[in-house]
């Protein structure tokens, strides 16, 4: 029994002092000031990966100590049930413990709310405008037409004062759409929408 707690011990502790450096590296070199909340979610983290590595581990052990009476058939067995599980079931396993990490998680975000994020009603984009118009087959996130190569027709695009903003649609969809934003930047015509 003391072999066991001794192997499981040490593989935990070889787990985290890695996960720990993820941790630690996130805080060290994290822009802003979220440094507790990236603490707090990297604790999360590790506790789930530190619960699932040892949960693992336990099952490849009790699973080949009711398997085999030998010592060394055990300690072969254990290995190659670690080998083959890492690599085809705990991929799995951490899918399904997703969800339940996120809705452990969910307070945390309330408890430490992100400090470096911006309210998108004080951004001089074009749904702050005074002269934006929704256009569904523009703004659709699956294949609209803010990511088409080719500027779409003018009767299609978010702006109620087409004709006067030509020029600046003409810059945005002269970038490539992998770095085009959705909306151009700095538009000369923007007027803040009242409400």
């Amino acid at each position: 029994m003391k072999t066991t707690i001794s192997l499981v011990l040490g593989l935990v502790l070889v787990l985290a002092t890695g996960s720990g450096r993820l941790i630690l590296g996130r805080v060290l070199y994290s822009e802003g000031r979220d440094k507790a909340r990236n603490v707090a979610f990297g604790l999360v983290g590790l506790t789930f990966q530190m619960v699932v590595a040892t949960g693992f581990i336990w099952l490849c052990i009790t699973l080949s100590t009711h398997l085999f009476d030998s010592a060394i058939l055990r300690v072969i067995a254990t290995a190659i049930f670690f080998v083959l599980g890492a690599f085809f079931v705990l991929p799995f396993v951490m899918i399904a413990v997703t969800p339940l990490m996120l809705l452990v998680s969910l307070p945390l975000e309330w408890i430490f709310p992100s400090q470096d994020s911006v309210d998108a009603k004080s951004i001089a984009w074009c749904k702050n405008c005074r002269h934006y118009k929704k256009s569904k087959e523009y703004e659709s996130p699956l294949g609209g037409l803010w990511n088409s190569r080719v500027q779409p027709p003018l009767d299609k695009l978010p702006c109620e004062i087409r004709s006067e903003t030509v020029a600046v649609w003409d810059g945005h969809f002269s970038l490539e759409p992998r770095i085009r934003t959705l909306f151009p930047n700095d538009c000369p015509f923007f007027e803040r929408r009242n409400g």
